[in-house]
């Protein structure tokens, strides 16, 4: 079963658009860091929905080698979406 954090609708900071407006415009590499639970995944997670909405391919590497969220623990992963069916799970 699926975590229901995954269908738990984003409510976004405000800068999330700037940061959001600013990925459209200039598309290239994004890397999002920060404390344990600061809301990495969250702003991660609305950032992929908002993009592939607009027909942009985005991929997510996950290099938290100590609680993946693609892959298995200890491993860096990454998962293309181009779809607006989205459905990565992020603990």
């Amino acid at each position: 079963m699926k975590d229901r954090e995954e269908y738990r609708e984003v409510i976004p900071e405000p800068e999330w658009e700037f940061i959001l407006k600013k990925l459209v415009r200039q598309r290239g590499v994004a890397m999002i860091m920060g404390e344990t639970d600061s809301g990495k995944s969250t702003l991660a997670r609305y950032l992929i929905k908002r993009l592939v909405s607009k027909r942009i391919t985005v991929s997510l590497a996950d290099c938290d080698i100590g609680q993946s969220s693609l892959g298995l623990p200890g491993t860096i992963s990454m998962r293309d979406e181009k779809s607006s069916v989205f459905s990565v799970e992020m603990t």
